[in-house]
């Protein structure tokens, strides 16, 4: 393909006292220091079996060996049985579901098992939810304090579609979309690494698409095969080049690198087992080949006449979400968004007093510094939206300024 080769070091990954002491092994021909993951946006494509998830999940349990926090959106289970590989790992349910905030606090590795959640739009709010407490918390923390965390969004056309689908609410939509921009154009510079798996990369929203860390696996669809030829460079023709794409074997992939080298590889397996594989012949063969059966036995559902058939609905399952104590920090926060000008003295009595009071003077120092940040940052945009349209809605206002429309709403009356 002429594509140019990277050295690759020959000492195996945990070498002491080597650069190569934090290389991930991916392929017998890929290793890739760690630190050269962080912050850098990846994304794996192709169909269904082609190897995706297991590189998806290959890599997130390399990384994961060196204590670097996770967070695992599993819209099909694919990922639940990488939690017992992860050092710090754990298996988010409706009842037991960790904040952005824990995450960070206590490094946790954190598989979201979405389908514990009643429906699509339940789970895209906890997707957002988790993903803005990640940025609203790793942005108050100082610079030299901030740790890396992997975001991992799986089936990603389906929650940010270039397109808006049905399935799920356009609100929803839209807060899918705002949350992984936020990710994409500001979680560099707070550790945070977004890493996308997609069946159509042709489908998936290009505003979350920045350059990083590419793996082409096989398609043969038309659409995707065009997209991946916008990435890929090679000596061959597009006809050439779509029909070794399609015809790549499971795990095959074209695999670019930031700075533009590519090269094509067959990655490990994972070490977990993939659970949710669809089924096959084998598993009939298993369960039935020895399983006496008798040709002459009848079968038949009772037929039941209407008036008989009233249907009594299972009672709704009461769900009883576990109430996590609000901190001290929050508790400030809270306050301060109230009024900005209380004292560290205040604030110590109005949290009753168990923290200490150096603690709550540091926390107020932090606060107030970001909360003038953003309003000052927010005010401005506005300011500058209605110095070229004073007349403009409210909606409008709220787009332009990138700001929620309360905020649209409150700086508009502070310039009038």
């Amino acid at each position: 393909m002429g594509m140019p080769q990277r050295r690759i070091t020959s000492l195996p990954p945990g070498s002491a006292g080597s650069a190569s002491s934090k290389m991930m092994d991916l392929s017998p021909s890929l290793q890739i220091d760690v630190d050269q993951v962080i912050g850098q946006q990846v994304l794996a494509a192709g169909v269904q079996g082609s190897g995706k998830t297991n590189f998806g999940v290959l890599f997130v349990e390399q990384l994961a060996q060196y204590s670097v926090p996770l967070v695992i959106f599993d819209k099909e289970s694919d990922w639940e049985s990488a939690v017992d590989v992860f050092p710090r790992g754990v298996l988010a349910t409706r009842d037991n579901c960790p904040s952005g905030q824990d995450v960070l606090d206590h490094g946790l590795q954190v598989v979201y098992a979405l389908s514990s959640w009643d429906d699509e739009d339940e789970r895209a709010r906890l997707i957002c939810s988790v993903v803005s407490q990640l940025i609203s918390w790793a942005e108050c923390q100082p610079m030299n304090e901030r740790v890396p965390c992997l975001i991992v969004l799986d089936e990603a056309s389906y929650w940010l579609p270039q397109r808006r689908g049905t399935s799920l609410s356009v609100d929803s939509y839209k807060q899918l979309a705002e949350a992984f921009k936020n990710v994409s154009s500001i979680g560099r510079k707070r550790g945070l690494t977004p890493m996308y798996l997609t069946q159509k990369i042709s489908q998936t929203s290009k505003a979350v698409l920045n350059p990083g860390i590419f793996a082409f696996f096989r398609t043969g669809l038309k659409n995707d095969l065009n997209a991946y030829l916008e990435y890929i460079h090679s000596e061959l023709t597009a006809k050439q080049m779509k029909a070794r794409i399609a015809a790549f074997s499971d795990g095959k992939a074209i695999v670019l690198l930031p700075g533009g080298q590519q090269k094509i590889v067959t990655f490990h397996r994972r070490k977990s087992e993939h659970i949710s594989h669809t089924p096959k012949s084998q598993a009939a063969l298993n369960k039935y080949a020895g399983m006496p059966f008798d040709k002459s036995q009848r079968y038949g559902t009772p037929v039941i006449a209407p008036e008989q058939a009233v249907y009594t609905p299972e009672p709704e399952p009461v769900h009883v979400y576990p109430v996590k104590p609000v901190s001290a920090y929050q508790q400030c926060e809270i306050l301060l968004k109230k009024n900005l000008l209380l004292t560290a003295e205040e604030l110590h009595q109005m949290t009753g007093g168990t923290i200490g009071l150096d603690t709550i003077t540091n926390y107020r120092r932090m606060l107030v510094a970001h909360l003038r940040n953003s309003y000052g940052a927010i005010h401005a945009r506005v300011l500058a939206v209605l110095q070229v349209d004073a007349e403009i809605s409210d909606t409008d206002l709220a787009k332009h300024a990138n700001c929620t429309l309360d905020q649209a709403r409150l700086h508009r009356g502070k310039t009038e």
